[in-house]
């Protein structure tokens, strides 16, 4: 079962521009804890409200490329979620990269720059590291990328590319969503 998405064009057979049936979408969609943290309602995912955390709360910890923008190799993104459980950040220890699936589910696909659902409570929305590497090139990691306007996702080169970190816990995503991609 798929859920929503917004899409009206079809790109592979069974998405939701072709059956247009997808789970219709919780109303609200998301709760903003006022913690820092949100929930999204339909995959019971919790988010960091700022999307791009490194940036705004820990610059010290990028010294990837440009120090302080929060864009960081795939591995210090992974050393970074860590830090984030070792201090126990909002009183959680089970921060991780989000995977394809997951960063592919707080996606509308009717809007864009940023393609996300109308109303949404997130800041910094940017690029993001998946915690997906490609099976057939191990060097590479998907990277959601909404800057452009457009949903896209591409191979990042973990050790020399510098993507933010969009941390996320729990839900119940892997469940039931169905993505080609």
């Amino acid at each position: 079962m798929i859920w929503k998405t917004g899409q009206t064009l079809s790109y592979a057979t069974g998405d939701d521009g072709d059956l247009e049936m997808g789970v219709a979408w919780p109303d609200p969609r998301f709760t903003d804890h006022g913690n820092g943290t949100v929930t999204d309602n339909l995959t019971g995912l919790m988010w960091t409200k700022d999307a791009n955390l490194l940036a705004t709360r820990n610059p010290e910890f990028d010294n990837d490329g440009l120090s302080g923008d929060g864009a960081v190799t795939w591995q210090h993104a992974l050393d970074y979620v860590a830090k984030l459980n070792a201090e126990n950040y909002l009183g959680q220890t089970d921060w991780r990269l989000p995977n394809r699936k997951e960063l592919r589910s707080v996606i509308d696909a009717s809007h864009f720059n940023p393609p996300l659902p109308t109303g949404h409570p997130f800041t910094n929305v940017t690029n993001f590291w998946s915690s997906t590497t490609f099976t057939t090139y191990p060097a590479l990691a998907l990277i959601l990328s909404t800057s452009s306007g457009l949903v896209w996702h591409v191979g990042g080169n973990k050790s020399s590319d510098q993507n933010p970190v969009w941390p996320v816990r729990g839900g119940q995503v892997g469940s039931f969503i169905r993505y080609r991609w």
